[in-house]
């Protein structure tokens, strides 16, 4: 198995995690029950910090598939920089029509400001508890959905896992 396919499957399976702790906890919140709508709202900060890990991965996929060497961080803007222009910019163009039904005048700029924004997401959403921290949680939604459009990220071959 080549290292583009490697770190894909990684990042597949933290993203999936997402997916399955999402549907748990609209599952839970519909219970007439107290304790399963508290274990419901838990599941918001684990949620930010895979999603935030699940779009590194995509990225360093991303950079490794380009024959690049594939930065040893976390940061999200740093990475999303070292992906060559061509995915960049088909990365940005969805992006923003995503970002249009949110921000009527969103466009390229307000993009990077939004990486920016999320660039430490993984380190300190898994810290939580040390500061204070806040998240626009639909641009990392936005970015995520973005790293995974099938028209942007090239097929794995079954074949190869």
């Amino acid at each position: 198995m080549d290292e583009w396919t490697k770190i894909v499957s990684v990042a597949n399976i933290f993203n999936d995690a997402t997916k399955m702790l999402n549907v748990m906890s609209k599952a839970l919140i519909k219970q007439n029950n107290q304790n399963a709508h508290k274990i419901a709202s838990h599941v918001t900060i684990p949620v930010i910090v895979l999603k935030a890990f699940a779009c590194e991965m995509y990225l360093k996929a991303f950079i490794s598939l380009q024959g690049s060497v594939v930065p040893k961080v976390h940061d999200l803007a740093v990475l999303f920089r070292n992906v060559n222009k061509s995915t960049r910019i088909k990365l940005y163009k969805k992006m923003i029509a995503l970002g249009l039904n949110i921000d009527p005048d969103y466009n390229q700029s307000k993009v990077d400001d939004d990486i920016n924004k999320i660039a430490h997401s993984f380190e300190e959403w898994r810290y939580f508890y040390e500061k204070a921290n806040s998240i626009e949680v639909w641009f990392l939604d936005i970015f995520l959905a973005s790293l995974t459009d099938s028209t942007i990220l090239p097929p794995i071959s079954l074949s190869n896992i």
